[in-house]
């Protein structure tokens, strides 16, 4: 039965690894919402670690897994954003999930594979004295996987997101600051399929002029009219979870080797949650400007 378990709740977490790998904030690590210049490559290449063993039920309730059973989870991605010219940039995302369970008494369960690639488009609608930044973004979210009994990496199902986007600098008390806030929508396709709502702040420092420090706020909301909740001991499969939300604040560092090469570092933590694992995330990545 404890195999059976961990193979079950794996399935659900490696859906949760997604989301969080989606909302991990790269952008305070490099331009974010100003634009990147025409015939410029920003490329990104990551890894993240996230590790829990408790969960909210669909009340908000917090709980510990049964039987000690605890998570281990790897995030590669590679990020990129092209600006094919002064206004218009295209965006690229592809993560790869290495994903584990660990249970006392159980052999180690394991799934891997590609997640949802997502495509894009930024369009810079206008600035304000080339300080503040406003853009609009469309994705395209394609599924690298197909779902099996015994792997699932996600929904396997496209989807849509449309994200409106601000950044700028600013001065308080004669320092200065620079601030990114986004707002969008994501819709999967297919019967039933959920509909998210995602937001994110985030404000930088410069300590030096290679020095940086951040913090971040992220919400995600997922609505669906399927409002399974969560079971430990045999939950559902993983695209059937469809109902949820958490909160999550990350902080991180970043250092600037060169004028186009930086590196950071960050830690994510989950606050609160609404039927969805509870868990904390470390990365680290590396940006290079072309």
């Amino acid at each position: 039965m404890r195999s059976r378990t961990g193979n079950n709740v794996l399935q659900r977490v490696t859906l949760l690894v997604f989301f969080i790998a989606s909302v991990i904030p790269y952008t305070s690590a490099f331009a974010g919402g100003k634009p990147v210049g025409k015939k410029r490559l920003f490329l990104i290449p990551a890894a993240a670690y996230f590790f829990n063993s408790t969960y909210w039920d669909k009340n908000g309730l917090y709980h510990k897994y049964d039987d000690g059973l605890k998570f281990g989870s790897a995030i590669l991605s590679v990020n990129s954003e092209y600006g094919f010219s002064r206004k218009i940039s295209l965006m690229a995302t592809v993560p790869y999930l290495i994903n584990r369970v660990y249970q006392p008494g159980s052999a180690t369960t394991s799934v891997s594979g590609l997640g949802d690639a997502e495509v894009g488009v930024r369009y810079y609608a206008f600035n304000i004295d080339y300080n503040f930044y406003f853009s609009v973004q469309g994705n395209l979210i394609i599924p690298l996987y197909k779902n099996t009994s015994d792997k699932s990496l996600g929904y396997q199902q496209l989807g849509t997101e449309v994200r409106l986007l601000g950044a700028g600098d600013f001065k308080f008390l004669s320092q200065k600051f620079y601030f990114e806030v986004s707002t969008g929508s994501r819709q999967y396709m297919g019967a039933l399929a959920p509909f998210q709502l995602k937001n994110s702040l985030s404000l930088s420092y410069s300590l030096t002029k290679k020095n940086q420090l951040s913090i971040a706020g992220t919400s995600l909301y997922s609505f669906s009219a399927v409002k399974n909740s969560l079971n430990v001991v045999n939950p559902l499969d993983v695209a059937t979870t469809k109902d949820f939300s958490f909160n999550q604040l990350t902080a991180s560092y970043s250092y600037s080797i060169q004028r186009n090469k930086s590196l950071f570092l960050s830690f994510s933590k989950f606050i609160t949650g609404r039927n969805t694992g509870d868990g904390s995330t470390l990365s680290i990545g590396y940006v290079y400007k072309y």
